[in-house]
């Protein structure tokens, strides 16, 4: 019998929480002012990949495996999927 207690009490806090942070209202975490448009993101993307390929140069490397999501990230500005495979 307690442990029906316990479960109900459970639903009914998660409930509660749920109800609660549904009704919150929050400002937009990022003004839409600061969104980059597609010419920025494509210049951006542009910009390090010239700079990649420069460190490749200096370095006498023929590539690079990027193994790590924010590295991925990183050189398509966010516009890339997160999986990698390898």
């Amino acid at each position: 019998m307690k442990r029906n207690h316990g479960h109900l009490l459970f639903v009914l806090i998660l409930s509660l929480l749920i109800i609660v942070g549904c009704g919150v209202k929050t400002q937009w975490a990022n003004n839409p002012q600061q969104l980059l448009s597609q010419d920025e993101i494509q210049n951006e993307i542009s910009i390090k990949i010239e700079r990649v390929n420069e460190f490749l140069d200096e370095e006498g490397l023929k590539g690079i495996l990027l193994t790590q999501v924010r590295n991925v990230y990183w050189l398509t500005a966010g516009l890339t999927n997160n999986q990698i495979v390898l």
